[in-house]
């Protein structure tokens, strides 16, 4: 999260505020457990540290909670199931590249159901 948060300070002016939404770890897992494109993924309490190392103050934390971001991702699941099975329907010629991207979604949507949740933060740049 530093990098961000440095990236996001420049466009930021002194006292101006920074939404950020975004997921960390439930607990602590394996680094080989990591998902390719989450290993920046932390704890709860790491991002937190993280966010604010620039001493900017945390001004209002929403925090999702796991049913709820559940919901959220087997909701965004169907929605590219059934996209993936309506271009199966008109390029079929691209049907293994297809399913394969699907099994690929499913195992990134269980990995972030079993190991993360979502957070919403709003930050005041010092």
């Amino acid at each position: 999260y530093s990098d961000c948060i440095a990236a996001i300070r420049r466009w930021t002016r002194p006292d101006g505020y920074m939404v950020i939404s975004d997921g960390f770890l439930r607990q602590s897992i394996l680094p080989g457990a990591k998902f390719p494109g989450y290993g920046y993924y932390e704890r709860h309490d790491v991002a937190v540290r993280q966010l604010t190392a620039h001493e900017d103050v945390m001004v209002r934390e929403i925090l999702i909670s796991s049913e709820e971001f559940a919901e959220q991702n087997l909701r965004d699941l169907e929605s590219i199931r059934r996209g993936v099975q309506r271009l199966s329907q008109t390029h079929a010629q691209h049907g293994e590249q297809l399913k394969q991207f699907l099994a690929s979604q499913e195992a990134e949507y269980t990995f972030l159901n079993k190991h993360t949740t979502e957070a919403i933060w709003l930050l005041c740049r010092a």
